[in-house]
C-alpha cells in the first residue's frame, strides 16, 4: 500500500476532513497512480531490452567507467544515425529503427545504474592498471 494510501486511511478516521477534501486528496492519489503506470508501461521495452542484453552477455556485466562510456557512445551514435535516416527518408520503418536505438539507448544507461553497486570495485581496478 502506498505511502499517500495510508495516509488517507489515517485521515478519513480525522472528523476535521471534509468529504470534500479526502475526495481531492483520493484524486490527486489516483492521478499520480495513473502517471507512475504510463511510465512502467514506456519501460516495458527498455526491460525486455535488459533481458535480452542479461541472456546474451549475462549478468551483471561488470565494466570499467571507460567500457561503460564507450558502449554507451556506441549506442547514441547508432541512434543519432537512425534519427537523421528517418528525418531524410520516407519509409515509415525508419521510425521504428530510431524507437528501437532510443529503447537500447536506454537499456545501456539502465545497466549502467544496475551496476552502481560494483561501481567502487571497477574503479579500484581500472585505477590499478
Amino acid at each position: 500500500m502506498s505511502e499517500i494510501a495510508k495516509e488517507l486511511r489515517r485521515d478519513i478516521a480525522r472528523p476535521s476532513w471534509t468529504a470534500n477534501e479526502l475526495i481531492h486528496k483520493a484524486a490527486d492519489e489516483i492521478e499520480r497512480l495513473e502517471k507512475e503506470n504510463e511510465r512502467l508501461e514506456r519501460a516495458a521495452p527498455v526491460i525486455a531490452e535488459r533481458d535480452r542484453q542479461d541472456a546474451k552477455w549475462g549478468y551483471p556485466q561488470l565494466h570499467s567507467l571507460t567500457e561503460w562510456q564507450t558502449i554507451l557512445t556506441e549506442e547514441v551514435g547508432e541512434l543519432a544515425a537512425a534519427i537523421l535516416a528517418y528525418l531524410q527518408g520516407t519509409d515509415e520503418r525508419l521510425e521504428l529503427a530510431w524507437q528501437k536505438e532510443a529503447i537500447q539507448v536506454a537499456a545501456v544507461a539502465l545497466a549502467i545504474v544496475e551496476q552502481f553497486p560494483f561501481t567502487k570495485a571497477a574503479l579500484r581496478e581500472e585505477e590499478a592498471t
